[in-house]
């Protein structure tokens, strides 16, 4: 026999439900990324959606672009999951590295640069070992995005949740 409702079933509403450090350094993270991305390409007149379809294109191909709203949906979810892999990525390295904590900045950058490394230099190179940079102003920049905007960050909210408050 199930007891009747007491107020103290009642959830507290008063306070807004708190999303999890994880959750929230990845859209952080994934928000300054497309931003910064999105201003890049802006600049030379290319739409923030296709800025998306770029992401998904990391897994599907040129054929991301014919996908219309599927394609920049799939490019967000691609986006996003790669900030989470860089968030937790950091975390994890910094657990078993404690000290990488006490210079967020410097660190972060350095990671920033290690994951720029991975994602467009390594990856591509293991796909197809006769890519080569196009457009040296564009990978340039994405060095600085990864470097200042992902890698930071992620520093940043690890640092802060190892801080005690």
């Amino acid at each position: 026999m199930r007891h009747a409702n007491t107020y103290a079933d009642i959830p507290d509403l008063s306070t807004p439900a708190r999303l999890s450090p994880l959750v929230q350094a990845t859209l952080v993270v994934g928000t300054l990324d497309l931003a910064s991305c999105g201003l890049y390409w802006a600049f030379r007149n290319v739409p923030i959606w296709r800025v998306a379809q770029g992401s998904a294109s990391l897994l599907l191909g040129p054929k991301a672009y014919s996908l219309g709203v599927s394609g920049v949906l799939f490019g967000l979810v691609v986006l996003y999951t790669m900030a989470a892999l860089s968030v937790a990525g950091f975390g994890y390295i910094s657990e078993r590295y404690p000290a990488l904590l006490r210079a967020p900045l410097r660190w972060g950058a350095a990671y920033g640069a290690l994951l720029y490394t991975l994602l467009w230099v390594l990856i591509p190179l293991a796909i197809d070992p006769t890519w080569h940079i196009v457009h040296y102003d564009w990978m340039f920049t994405l060095l600085l995005i990864h470097m200042f905007l992902i890698g930071v960050p992620c520093a940043l909210f690890a640092h802060w949740g190892q801080s005690p408050h």
